[in-house]
């Protein structure tokens, strides 16, 4: 074992205005394995994790950073980290970053340590750590906000009959949620990440540089790092991201069961939609009554594409959305359409984004049991401003939005509750001449004093200036 640093520090950080400046702890435990004794040495985990542990310092973060751990001193170095976790109470933010061998094995996933060696599936369990475990230990401190980020999606040969070691194993929902943590994969369940270049990995590479720019913010800073990889690997290889509240919240488009239906039943009265046999998260219908609206141009959502389809659709507009800045979003269904939120941003006076530092208002954690609408409630109006959600409606037929404006967890809570894409089996429905893609603008301001968030109806600008003032109306035009 090699001990690269141990920081003990208390980091006086402004987490949120509700906080106390010196409230937040940031810990991280980071390891990485490369040297196995039973296997080939593998080429980047080490420098993955000198990345990241150098990325996580530089946010502030107490750092416990090894390298080629055997199994007892995994052991040692997880239990020291969780008993420093739970000496820092509820105001503890804990990242476990983990890259070198891990397996699915029975259903569970295990990190694999550089002494073990090929075995059976039980006797690995033994030799290795399980995933579980340490999810169920980390739940039973006080810490409200944890994070395990795991770049450890490959093939292995440490399990004799290897049947079950291709990747990882998907992550028991409930499990997170009483651990309070969401889990980050460099690929999706079953899926082999791929090994990237410059002695270090393409996801860990990508992540490492997000969250140097944003470590307040592990959720965009692993959707950046998600979108990053994809792109790098032709999306071959496509990370997911499992929340606390309802796993997964960021699905890798490969990894969706397959369904036996193709056209999506959708009923306005029902409680939800569904594709095929699949239920699928539903936009409040009629629309809440937005701020402003825009209808776009039908030549500027299409542009030259002849590909009229839902799936096309969307495909612009996400590349216009990410072109912005919009990474985080969430897809919903509405009768005979579908609709694309994006994700609560603060903005000025004239409607423009602020720095990118101060534009996303924090979204991981909680306090107590976990409610991410009362935390969100709780954080995102803390500072007072302007802030705005954009929900892109995509449906055959017009309108009328409903008489009751949202509020603001209502809409902060649809970025976190819908899908990540447009299912495969919706992909190929024709986008129809009688379609039209409609922006709400729902823009909020709160001027503190103890007085929440109100939606502004109107609002001070129309719905196209806001589209220009996001850059949205010109990525999606060229």
């Amino acid at each position: 074992m090699r001990f690269v640093s141990s920081v003990a520090a208390l980091l006086a950080l402004l987490l949120v205005a509700v906080q106390p400046a010196s409230a937040e702890k940031r810990l991280a435990l980071v390891i990485g394995n490369s040297s196995y004794s039973g296997t080939a040495a593998l080429a980047n985990p080490t420098r993955d994790a000198e990345l990241v542990a150098d990325s996580l310092r530089a946010g502030g973060y107490a750092i416990s950073h090894y390298r080629d751990l055997t199994a007892s001193e995994m052991r040692a170095a997880i239990d020291a980290f969780i008993a420093e976790v739970g000496r820092a109470g509820p105001e503890a933010l804990s990242v476990f970053f983990y890259s070198g061998h891990a397996a699915r094995v029975a259903g569970e996933n295990v990190l694999i340590p550089v002494d073990a060696r090929r075995s059976s599936a039980a006797n690995l369990r033994q030799q290795a750590l399980r995933l579980n475990d340490y999810l169920r230990r980390i739940g039973e401190t006080q810490a409200t906000r944890n994070v395990v980020v795991l770049d450890a999606s490959r093939a292995n040969s440490f399990v004799a009959n290897g049947q079950d070691t291709i990747g990882l194993a998907r992550i028991d929902k409930d499990l997170l949620t009483k651990a309070r943590t969401y889990v980050m994969f460099s690929a999706g369940p079953g899926r082999i990440a791929v090994d990237g270049e410059g002695g270090a990995s393409t996801f860990s590479r990508a992540f490492a540089k997000h969250i140097r720019v944003l470590p307040r913010d592990l959720q965009t800073a692993f959707t950046r790092a998600r979108t990053e990889t994809a792109s790098a690997t032709d999306n071959k290889q496509v990370p997911i991201l499992w929340h606390p509240r309802s796993a997964p919240v960021v699905e890798a488009a490969d990894s969706a069961p397959p369904s036996k239906s193709i056209r999506p039943r959708l009923r306005s009265g029902d409680a939800s939609s569904t594709v095929g046999e699949t239920p699928q998260p539903r936009f409040p219908w009629p629309p809440p009554r937005a701020s402003a609206r825009y209808v776009i141009p039908r030549d500027i959502v299409l542009g030259d594409t002849t590909n009229a389809t839902w799936g096309g659709v969307e495909a612009r507009l996400v590349a216009a959305l990410d072109s912005a800045g919009y990474f985080d979003r969430s897809v919903y269904f509405v009768p005979s359409g579908f609709a694309i939120v994006t994700r609560l941003e603060r903005i000025d006076a004239d409607g423009n984004p602020l720095a990118e530092d101060d534009r996303w208002p924090p979204v991981i954690g909680a306090t107590g049991t976990f409610s991410l609408a009362s935390y969100i409630s709780r954080l995102f109006f803390a500072e007072t401003g302007y802030y705005r959600v954009i929900a892109f409606i995509a449906a055959p037929r017009a309108f009328v939005e409903g008489r009751e404006p949202p509020t603001g967890p209502e809409a902060t809570e649809w970025v976190r509750s819908g899908l990540n894409a447009v299912p495969p089996e919706a992909r190929n429905l024709h986008y129809s001449d009688d379609f039209t893609l409609t922006a709400l603008i729902y823009e909020f301001r709160h001027e503190g004093g103890g007085v929440g968030a109100e939606l502004l109806l109107p609002g001070r600008l129309p719905g196209r200036a806001h589209l220009e003032r996001g850059r949205i109306i010109t990525m999606l035009s060229n």
